[in-house]
């Protein structure tokens, strides 16, 4: 589990590089400017998801499901490349 851990914090280390720390461009529409700031929600609950596994606590997983399951539920078309 750990190892998924460095593996998405690397992978939302490159989302956060290329989207300027999840920042939507001065004309975004308000689609983009949701789904960056949705992003950046996860990234933080992912961020608390693993120091609390780290600390040994309780594993706040279920909250970053129903944070991902929230996120997937949204009618955004976004495309990161």
């Amino acid at each position: 589990m750990m190892a998924d851990h460095g593996d998405e914090t690397e992978r939302h280390n490159r989302i956060a590089a290329l989207t300027n720390n999840y920042t939507a461009p001065e004309n975004a529409d308000e689609d983009y400017v949701e789904a960056m700031n949705l992003l950046k929600q996860f990234r933080q609950a992912l961020d608390e998801h693993i120091a609390m596994e780290k600390r040994g606590g309780v594993s706040y997983g279920d909250e970053v499901g129903r944070l991902v399951c929230w996120i997937l539920s949204r009618d955004l078309e976004v495309v990161i490349y």
